[in-house]
């Protein structure tokens, strides 16, 4: 089969990236031909998969700018129908729709099957990963619109773009034959936003050696520095922590906006000796950092809809202890593969970390039960062959009959 992956996320470090450098590779070695094209950047990024690469936008990455590119973007339109006539795809991946592409290039896809992988909730909701502006309210679970400005999530000024970009992705559903869901809340909220034909299917991972037995009181986190992914609830759960393990550290690995804020946020709680900032930590070398750590920490505060490190940490043989919020309890099952505290909760996220920390077996417990997880549900040789078993559905539902959906699957 050949497939066309057509991704803008896949330049930027992060999740994306590495779930396509592990996907590409699996499907060739399955005998597939596979292609990527995305923004400029992306070659770089990923290599010799990419055939093609379009220009970004040009004007500016103001929230108006964003807009009214992905309403035109004549340049990505010209280049997808270019690649398209000479790769000639059996099938097209679609990996983002709202952020980079516009309706010519949504349009230039509709003569050929597209699935859709949503790395996050853009077609449902202007923020992507829903958080709401008071991080003690749950997330809210209605559509897009006035409400997000009613409710304090998004301020006035970004109504009238927020309204044109979710516009477009109505307008994906045209070119769009099925969606992939990574997360149970996902598929849910699409479901209520009017989308059909829709699987749940958690994203694979090369599952790699499961490193059995417990390190040190080192507890990581691994991701990006920012405020929707909680790393500052994990500082504040530290001197909870340490009153009852002193000799417990924090390191965070990965970079974003939150370093500076929260490494003055340390030396005001007096902990800055107990936490280390490891900075951005190349994906081959995470392993090794998993090695010295006693738990893992999924502090976010948004509704995440597939949280790599949780899976990658389940894996490995890191005991995980996560918010219960969005689609990271499809992952981590409390008390069994994991345990959950309370979203944006320093002292329950404290007294949860301390209760692995100080029951090796317990912890031990819990890291072969979420490796045990991990190869039922979350291998890559698992996933590629249940993504190749859609594609294969979608192309012959296609020369069927014309572009409608197949079944909804839970």
């Amino acid at each position: 089969m050949r497939i066309l992956f057509i991704d803008d996320l896949g330049s930027r470090l992060g999740g994306v990236r590495t779930y396509l450098a592990n996907l590409l590779p699996a499907l060739e070695a399955k005998g597939h031909v596979v292609g990527l094209c995305g923004p400029s950047g992306t070659r770089s990024a990923l290599g010799d998969q990419v055939i093609r690469e379009y220009p970004r936008n040009p004007v500016g990455w103001s929230v108006y700018d964003r807009a009214l590119w992905n309403l035109l973007n004549p340049f990505a339109a010209a280049r997808i129908r270019q690649t398209m006539a000479e790769f000639k795809p059996d099938v097209v991946h679609l990996g983002g729709c709202t952020t980079h592409l516009g309706l010519a290039a949504l349009k230039a896809l509709e003569p050929v099957p597209t699935v859709y992988m949503a790395h996050n909730y853009e077609i449902v909701c202007p923020q992507q990963t829903p958080r709401p502006r008071d991080p003690s309210h749950p997330p809210c679970d209605a559509g897009a619109g006035w409400i997000c400005v009613r409710g304090g999530c998004r301020p006035f000024w970004k109504y009238p773009a927020d309204r044109a970009i979710q516009w477009v992705s109505k307008q994906a559903r045209r070119c769009i034959d099925h969606v992939i869901a990574p997360s149970t809340m996902l598929a849910d909220w699409l479901r209520r936003a009017g989308w059909t034909s829709i699987t749940h299917l958690p994203t694979g991972i090369p599952l790699g050696q499961f490193q059995e037995g417990r390190r040190g009181q080192v507890i990581i986190y691994v991701g990006r520095l920012s405020p929707e992914k909680g790393p500052q609830v994990l500082l504040r759960a530290m001197p909870h922590i340490l009153l009852r393990l002193p000799k417990c550290q924090a390191w965070f690995a990965g970079d974003g906006p939150l370093r500076g804020p929260l490494i003055r946020e340390a030396e005001s709680l007096g902990i800055s000796a107990s936490v280390l900032f490891l900075g951005p930590v190349p994906h081959t070398q995470l392993p090794s950092v998993h090695a010295r750590a006693g738990a893992l920490a999924g502090p976010s505060v948004c509704a995440e809809n597939f949280s790599l490190s949780l899976a990658e940490a389940q894996a490995w043989g890191t005991p995980v202890v996560a918010s219960n919020i969005g689609g990271i309890p499809d992952l981590v099952r409390h008390g069994e593969t994991g345990l959950l505290f309370r979203p944006n909760d320093p002292e329950d996220l404290a007294g949860r970390i301390c209760e692995i920390l100080g029951d090796v077996e317990h912890a031990r417990e819990l890291a072969r039960n979420a490796r045990a997880f991990a190869e039922r549900h979350l291998s890559l040789d698992v996933y590629v062959d249940s993504l190749v078993g859609i594609y294969q559905q979608v192309v012959e539902k296609a020369r069927g009959s014309t572009h409608g959906g197949l079944a909804d699957h839970a």
